[in-house]
């Protein structure tokens, strides 16, 4: 059986085909999809939010992605088994690389994973947050934890 970290050092190994859906509400939204290859259950939908008019100093980026569950509806990717996991969180990673290469002015990346319920998931992001010289904070108020990742370090 593989150690949790050997899976950290595979993010960005191993990915899904994927592509840019387009823009929302003013170019604020960025949609991709990701197509798993022989489960379209198990297709999802990437988005990154970030303010394209922005004249603040700091710019970042929030990222979310969730599971297609029918033509247009969408769950948390909370039933992945640990090795699948990887293999999506390497897809995102690819996108927000790609998302960055695309939109240079963003500083850093933000994502969440919830303090009770997804501790595989949020271990997962710690890592590889750590990992790409970034922060993990606890935030109590909403009960998560939020995790930062320099756009340049992807």
């Amino acid at each position: 059986m593989k150690k949790f970290k050997h899976y950290i050092t595979e993010i960005g190994d191993s990915t899904y085909p994927f592509e840019y859906e387009g823009s929302a509400v003013g170019g604020l939204y960025h949609h991709y999809s990701v197509k798993h290859p022989t489960d379209s259950n198990k297709d999802l939908r990437v988005s990154i939010r970030h303010d394209p008019a922005s004249n603040r100093g700091k710019r970042s980026a929030e990222v979310s992605f969730t599971r297609k569950e029918g033509p247009k509806s969408h769950a948390q990717t909370n039933d992945m088994s640990t090795g699948e996991s990887v293999k999506v969180f390497s897809t995102v990673h690819k996108i927000m690389k790609q998302h960055a290469e695309s939109n240079p002015s963003i500083t850093h990346f933000k994502f969440t994973s919830d303090k009770n319920t997804e501790p595989t998931r949020r271990s997962l992001y710690t890592r590889f947050a750590k990992n790409r010289g970034g922060t993990t904070k606890s935030d109590d108020e909403n009960e998560t934890y939020d995790h930062t990742i320099p756009a340049k370090n992807l």
